[in-house]
């Protein structure tokens, strides 16, 4: 009876061990992933910013793959992807960044504006709306939705989203006030 009870003690002992070990290492590993998933996504940023799209999305991929549910990733592929015009794919990757943090703006103002270059005003609008909401400083939400408010012929609406990102950027009026007056102008001819 002692001795199986020795026996049983030493098994028990040693599964305690191993899952401590196991517990310590996931432990690591883990954190090793999340470091990883940083470091090709820091990769890829860099890529992206010397306009070498290919590698970064590469490293995006490499960075989604060490780290699934990693939102700047899916976001940060979706930009690659919109400015080389594969806009579907741009926005199921934005729809991957919203799905995962739904709190993030930016990705609505990127979909946003994939849905505007596709002249998918409504759409478009929407997030738009979104990303405002989550951020009432978002400049390029505003300007934007201004743009499909204008492309709809809602100029007075386009009017006062150019009107807010002037406020909130004055640095670029230049580049509001262009639209802005081009909005009054549209306007002023559907009223004639």
């Amino acid at each position: 009876m002692k001795k199986t009870k020795k026996i049983t003690l030493f098994i028990i002992s040693g599964i305690i061990i191993l899952a401590s070990i196991f517990f310590l290492v996931s432990c690591y590993v883990k954190q090793l992933t999340v470091k990883d998933a940083q470091e090709y996504y820091n990769q890829g940023i860099a890529y992206f910013n010397e306009g070498k799209y290919d590698q970064a999305v590469r490293y995006f991929n490499k960075a989604i793959e060490v780290n699934p549910k990693y939102a700047e990733a899916y976001n940060s592929r979706g930009l690659v992807y919109g400015i080389k015009g594969e806009y579907d794919r741009a926005i199921q990757d934005f729809d991957k960044t919203i799905n995962l943090n739904p709190w993030f703006a930016v990705p609505y103002s990127n979909r946003g504006y994939i849905y505007l270059t596709k002249r998918e005003n409504i759409p478009a609008i929407q997030d738009f709306n979104k990303a405002i909401q989550l951020n009432p400083k978002d400049v390029f939400a505003y300007y934007n939705r201004g743009i499909a408010y204008r492309d709809k012929g809602e100029y007075d609406r386009a009017i006062q989203d150019f009107d807010k990102a002037i406020e909130l950027d004055p640095e670029n009026a230049e580049t509001y006030t262009k639209s802005l007056n081009l909005a009054k102008e549209l306007k002023e001819q559907g009223e004639q």
